[in-house]
């Protein structure tokens, strides 16, 4: 039997497998909670295994893939994301389970009292998730095409089909029953990359390799690695996919102990994956980086190993994709559908999800096909039109007692626009060095933080408050090195990243200590659900 046999036996198996589960999960779909969060019936290893099947794998991919290109530096890119799930841990996690929410386009709609939002934040959040899967299965297509020799339609289709089959009848459960299966098959490609590229490439031979692939910190990497940070961070209070897993929890200890499992989790990922990566450049100096993984695996020493990371790599497109189109179903269904039909029954946002799912899908087939070369532009598109709309409005809406409806239209508005626009001006370079998403979240924030101000003046207050002054501390000593290191900051292309997390802080730290007060000074009490929540 041949290799080529072997592997797409263990794929066809595999995805029989995963579409029963979404069968057996079907029988649990009653209510549109059980759909969309799992009926909020998880414990913590379902979280475990739901979360890191959705983030996990395609963080090994993501490191093997950048540790081919610069050597261990890549680490910072799982640190980077072991620091959202830690803030997901301690702040929003816990606040966004408190106040049941299912998705954050809803939260916003009701903290700022607009359906407009409502409707403006689920576009905005179902044509995101549908863009990050097109990238997905872009990527599993290639993959496919390279060690199967499968044309493109066929691995696209093989693709869709595989979540979309399980996803549309078991929705979340599906999710949580699948994610045992996908990571186990993830950590054992991982094991496999790493254990056999390191011996089939030799520890000396690695250890030749030039020497910024020993760099902690390339000169080239700062700017770099401030992106991913800053991403991250805004992904603990935006990630929709992420944050709708976490919601599926029986209770907030439940979810906290599921996602303190995942932050430990990555720790083998981040220290394995730069391995396999490395081993992939001695083995195959000449490749483009994001083949390293599937070369690695079409080299395995066994066909039954080489079958294994195949199918793990595989499950890392399906963790993502599946996690995806289950998020831009959910939203579209509770959100958009539900803007048009206020009333709708749970039966009714059931069917709207499973319709959902189906049209995203379709329309990722129609990207993928159409636009595979152009899928980078359009998720940068993505990542800022959602992070520069509603990260400051769900920062506002969790920790401030003035909600200005007219201020968030406005910097969700300006804010993506900015951010779009100055993209669009030296595509696909950015303008002055500085990625669209820290100037569009920048000008965001000063717009929503000017426009509320206005609308309450006579009407504030400054309060004591210890948060407040911590990140007011961080954000006027951030501007204090900004102003000293400015012109070594530009020359390190850091610039605008440091003026990002800067303003980020300062809009914290006024958050904190400018409040709406009442006539005789008293302050303005949060809402009781979200008092509590902060």
């Amino acid at each position: 039997m041949s290799d080529q046999t072997i592997q797409i036996t263990f794929l066809a198996a595999g995805i029989l497998v995963l579409a029963w589960m979404g069968v057996l999960a079907q029988r649990r779909v009653k209510a549109h909670e059980d759909m969309s969060v799992g009926g909020r019936s998880f414990y913590s290893w379902s979280i475990f295994f739901s979360l890191f099947a959705f983030w996990g794998g395609n963080t090994i991919a993501g490191i093997v893939e950048l540790a081919h290109k610069d050597g261990i530096a890549s680490a910072w890119f799982g640190i980077a994301r072991m620091t959202m799930f830690l803030l997901i841990l301690f702040i929003t996690g816990g606040a966004f389970r408190r106040l049941a929410m299912i998705t954050l386009s809803d939260f916003i709609a009701r903290r700022f009292g607009s359906p407009f939002l409502r409707l403006l934040a689920g576009i905005i959040i179902a044509m995101n998730f549908t863009i990050f899967t097109v990238s997905s299965v872009v990527g599993a297509a290639a993959f496919f095409t390279a060690i199967l020799g499968w044309s493109v339609w066929t691995s696209v289709l093989f693709t869709v089909v595989s979540f979309l089959t399980y996803t549309t009848l078991g929705g979340m459960h599906a999710i949580s029953y699948n994610g045992k299966i996908l990571v186990v098959g993830q950590l054992l490609a991982l094991l496999a990359a790493a254990c056999l590229g390191v011996k089939m490439a030799g520890w000396e031979n690695i250890l030749k390799l030039e020497p910024r692939y020993f760099q902690v910190l390339p000169p080239t990497y700062p700017s770099t690695v401030l992106m991913w940070f800053f991403t991250f961070v805004v992904n603990a209070f935006v990630a929709q996919a992420a944050l709708q897993i976490v919601m599926s929890c029986k209770t907030v200890q439940e979810g906290r102990r599921g996602i303190l499992y995942v932050t430990l989790g990555f720790i083998p990922i981040v220290i394995l994956s730069p391995l396999a990566g490395m081993a992939a450049k001695v083995l195959y100096p000449e490749i483009p980086s994001v083949q390293a993984m599937p070369m690695l695996a079409s080299n395995m020493p066994s066909s039954v190993l080489s079958a294994v990371v195949v199918l793990g790599l595989y499950f890392t497109t399906l963790g993502w994709a599946s996690s995806c189109i289950l998020s831009g179903g959910t939203v579209a269904a509770h959100d958009i559908y539900r803007y048009f039909v206020p009333n709708a029954t749970s039966a009714q946002l059931i069917r709207a999800s499973r319709i959902s799912i189906f049209l995203l899908s379709l329309l990722t087939v129609g990207f993928a096909i159409l636009l595979p070369s152009g899928v980078e532009f359009w998720t940068i598109v993505g990542f800022v039109l959602r992070n520069t709309a509603l990260f400051p409005l769900v920062l506002v809406g969790l920790f401030w007692n003035m909600i200005s409806r007219r201020a968030a239209i406005g910097a969700a508005l300006a804010g993506g626009v900015t951010g779009v626009v100055w993209y669009l001006i030296r595509f696909p370079a950015y303008l002055w060095d500085a990625h669209p998403m820290f100037v569009g979240m920048v000008v965001s924030m000063v717009v929503l933080l000017g426009g509320t101000l206005v609308e309450y003046r006579g009407r504030i207050g400054v309060r004591p408050s210890p948060k407040g002054s911590v990140f007011g501390l961080l954000g006027m000593a951030g501007v204090g090195l900004t102003l000293v290191y400015g012109a070594k900051l530009l020359k390190m292309k850091c610039l605008f990243a440091a003026v990002g997390f800067d303003v980020s802080f300062l809009f914290a730290a006024v958050i904190f200590y400018i409040r709406q007060v009442h006539g005789d000074g008293t302050v303005v009490e949060l809402p009781l659900e979200v008092e509590e929540c902060s």
